[in-house]
């Protein structure tokens, strides 16, 4: 039996990597898995949504323009501090601006919390996915992970903002823990396992 084509929409490979360690072996016996690099690699859009949602739509409709008979998963995430009125949110990858590095987000994200005590450091995480199989209805998947902003970033394991994020139940951040630990609590496994849930029924 041939195996369909899935492609993931994001241009980042951290997140491939990971979607990728989160499904069953059986997943990969019926896929061929694929991101946009790989098989489009000219391939952008502009994330001018007001929502993860919305954003996760353009990278679908961007895929799907290009690859109509594909399964299309597109990712969209960020992390929301309900002190800060849920920034950096979807600006997350470029709270600092358009060419921001990881450390750039998080020192601009310490600077506004240099004073915040407590529960004023709550955040989480939110991924949402959109999924559409050829012909198929488009479908939406949030996950979350909850925690708190530490005072300075620790951890070399994670990327984004994994360094200053501690989850709920830990004392360290994401970036300190093992991977196989980080993506069995993650909001992207969250996401992604609604998501498979939903394939079997």
């Amino acid at each position: 039996m041939s195996k369909e084509t899935l492609i993931i929409a994001t241009h980042n490979e951290h997140k491939v990597e990971e979607i990728k360690a989160m499904l069953p072996p059986s997943f990969q016996t019926q896929f061929d898995l694929a991101s946009c690099n790989s098989l489009l690699p000219k391939l952008t859009w502009e994330e001018t949504g007001l929502s993860f949602e919305e954003n996760a739509m353009i990278k679908l409709r961007s895929i799907q323009s290009k690859m109509p008979h594909a399964h299309i998963l597109a990712d969209d995430s960020g992390l929301c501090v309900p002190s800060l009125g849920g920034q950096p949110g979807i600006y997350s990858s470029r709270f600092a601006g358009d060419q921001a590095s990881d450390q750039d987000n998080m020192r601009k994200l310490l600077n506004l919390m240099e004073s915040f005590e407590g529960e004023q450091r709550s955040a989480y995480f939110q991924c949402t996915l959109c999924y559409q199989a050829p012909k198929g209805e488009v479908q939406f998947f949030e996950g979350r992970v909850h925690g708190r902003i530490s005072d300075t970033p620790s951890g070399s394991k994670g990327f984004g903002y994994d360094p200053i994020f501690i989850p709920e139940d830990f004392q360290k951040s994401l970036a300190e823990l093992e991977p196989a630990i980080k993506n069995e609590i993650s909001h992207r496994f969250n996401a992604v396992k609604s998501w498979l849930n939903s394939l079997t029924v």
